[in-house]
């Protein structure tokens, strides 16, 4: 018996409409779009007046902005690594790790992966600055997951039991 279900994206697996069927409480967001879109969020971020903290990070609309930027400029990153995301990607598909030896496979492999990844997205491809120096725990890359809403007269409510992940291999960059 299931307790709780979230469910962020729709899904065709039938095991897990199963698993939505039997669940006391099913929740679903409807638009996550809008908090899913790595464009957006990057976006946002630039807008955002506290950027001091944040990743440089770059949006193109199209494959061939995002082609030509890598071609133009990958000369002067001296050893900067990147990731070169799908806007709607999740859980490492539609990622890769962009530097100024590999920039002509990944913009090949993005075109062709983006194909077949279904996105609703108004823009083509994110970059953002990757983090050399990331938080490890007994050698593996974490991150903390906190969950939180945000109303409409700006309160706030926080879920107390944050959540950390971990790589399930070691890291390596």
């Amino acid at each position: 018996y299931v307790d709780f279900v979230w469910q962020n994206k729709p899904t065709k697996d039938g095991n897990y409409h199963e698993f939505r069927r039997r669940a006391k409480v099913y929740n679903h967001l409807c638009g996550y779009e809008i908090f899913a879109d790595k464009a957006n969020l990057s976006l946002l971020l630039g807008s955002s007046s506290c950027i001091e903290n944040s990743l440089e990070s770059y949006v193109f609309p199209t494959f061939d902005s995002f082609a030509k930027w890598c071609s133009v400029t990958s000369g002067n990153w001296k050893g900067r690594v990147w990731v070169a995301k799908l806007p709607m990607a999740n859980s490492g598909n539609g990622v890769w790790m962009l530097s100024s030896g590999n920039y002509l496979d990944v913009t090949r492999e993005v075109l062709e992966t983006k194909a077949r990844f279904r996105s609703d997205s108004q823009h083509a491809v994110v970059v953002q600055q990757y983090v050399l120096s990331p938080l490890l725990w007994r050698g593996r890359k974490l991150q903390f997951r906190i969950y939180a809403v945000i109303k409409g007269d700006m309160s706030c409510w926080i879920y107390r039991h944050g959540m950390m992940q971990f790589c399930n291999k070691p890291y390596s960059l």
